[in-house]
């Protein structure tokens, strides 16, 4: 059911977006700035267009980014809208920069591990286990953080599995090193790899531009997070 308009009595807009009374309005401040005296119920149509002025103007909308994240309630908030936040584009480069430095790393790590498909690891509680795939989607520099980040970085299966029940999937985390310090509850190590996966594999397995990617952190800086 369409609105009908209050005003100029038509359907499909409502008395605050009518053009009609916007048009006569506009004319009305025109004849008043130029000396006219006009009639009282024409003042009375300008008080009200003020006051829904006046009413918008403390509604106005504020920035989601800076109101949740940095400034609370200042009035930095009314300056910009999410969309072209000057704050939210310096965050973002600043943290796309820092995290194709970490994943520079952590692509070292890797290969100093020889974590990547087909690689063997020992494993105190499952024994022999082989690495299925390497989430790398999953791996950026907020794992080893307080974010609600993806943390599962790796699929493995138990040899024992592959030779009687099938491949059941389990998961694995980012291996303590330098990057991240703590995942004390992480079972893999180096002496642990019986058949590391080789640079030239790690690499064929990587995702084209996976260090630069910047869709990486697309979580961290979406509304649900805020």
């Amino acid at each position: 059911m369409q609105n009908r308009c209050s005003y100029c009595h038509v359907k499909g807009h409502n008395r605050a977006s009518c053009p009609d009374r916007k048009a006569r309005v506009a004319e009305l401040r025109a004849s008043k700035e130029a000396g006219n005296t006009i009639r009282w119920d024409d003042e009375e149509l300008i008080e009200e267009d003020d006051r829904r002025l006046q009413r918008k103007a403390k509604a106005r909308r504020k920035c989601s980014y800076c109101h949740k994240r940095k400034y609370n309630n200042g009035p930095e908030i009314y300056e910009h809208d999410r969309r072209n936040c000057p704050v939210l584009a310096a965050d973002k480069e600043r943290e796309y920069a820092a995290n194709a430095e970490w994943r520079v790393k952590a692509l070292q790590v890797l290969k100093d591990y020889g974590i990547g498909p087909g690689a063997i690891f020992d494993d105190s509680y499952y024994g022999r286990c082989m690495i299925t795939k390497v989430l790398w989607d999953n791996m950026n520099k907020f794992i080893s953080e307080s974010y609600d980040m993806p943390d599962t970085c790796f699929h493995f299966v138990t040899l024992k599995d592959m030779a009687t029940t099938g491949e059941r999937v389990r998961v694995l985390r980012f291996p303590v090193c330098d990057l991240v310090t703590n995942r004390w509850n992480w079972k893999l190590r180096k002496e642990n790899m019986v058949t590391p996966a080789t640079s030239r594999l790690i690499d064929a397995n990587m995702p084209e531009g996976w260090i630069e990617d910047k869709t990486a952190l697309r979580y961290y800086f979406s509304t649900k997070n805020d």
